[in-house]
């Protein structure tokens, strides 16, 4: 399995939003397969959003404005 990997993003990618990378899809499924990728984590969009998927968490951070 491996060293637990947390990745990091400008963009988000998961759940399903009008600020999402144009490859999300591709990139979800990439990230997903991976057994020791526990979390994505990205800005972007100052709402902020969570998601999980694929044994993966998606956590948009919200903005401080």
């Amino acid at each position: 399995m491996g060293e637990k990997v947390v990745l990091n993003s400008h963009h988000p990618v998961f759940p399903l939003d009008q600020h999402n990378a144009y490859n999300d899809a591709e990139l979800v499924d990439l990230v997903s397969s991976y057994d020791n990728v526990v979390a994505w984590l990205n800005g972007h969009n100052h709402a902020g959003n969570y998601g999980f998927t694929g044994g993966t968490h998606f956590i948009r951070a919200s903005g401080t404005l």
